[in-house]
């Protein structure tokens, strides 16, 4: 089989289509393709089936989801972060990691929004903690 990945970038103004779509790769394994490269960004899936392509992975559908716990600070760029330990399946409903939380109250600028904006944060000196949510390789921003 062939395989035609898709990068994503997702429009504000929705009225026409819902992405921009560019072309990436043509590949014989996608699932491959997505462990070797990691992609940052959203992606689709179309096979290449009988002289046409269909969706087989819509960007919106992640391979994986969860929380994470990232660390970040003023010198990195926007939107960067380092991720320390993944909590795969977890979501913003899912009980936090006590020694997590216990940690986080002890921080400086704690701010618990883990139901209503998917993340809890805090401050350890000049580095900023936060249990936030991810997509595939995409961290959630927690602010």
């Amino acid at each position: 089989m062939k395989y035609l990945i898709m990068k994503c970038e997702e429009l504000n103004d929705q009225y026409e289509c819902d992405a921009n779509r560019i072309p990436i790769t043509m590949t014989n394994d996608w699932k491959t393709w997505y462990e070797k490269t990691k992609p940052d960004y959203y992606f689709e899936v179309y096979e290449y089936k009988n002289n046409q392509f269909i969706c087989i992975k819509n960007y919106e559908t992640s391979m994986e989801h969860g929380m994470a716990l990232v660390w970040y600070d003023d010198s990195m760029p926007e939107c960067t972060f380092n991720v320390i330990t993944r909590f795969p399946n977890f979501d913003r409903y899912t009980s936090m990691p006590t020694d997590l939380y216990e940690r986080a109250l002890c921080g400086e600028e704690f701010d618990d929004s883990l139901t209503n904006c998917g993340y809890v944060s805090w401050a350890e000196g000049d580095k900023y903690y936060s249990y936030t949510e991810y997509y595939d390789n995409r961290i959630c921003s927690p602010y």
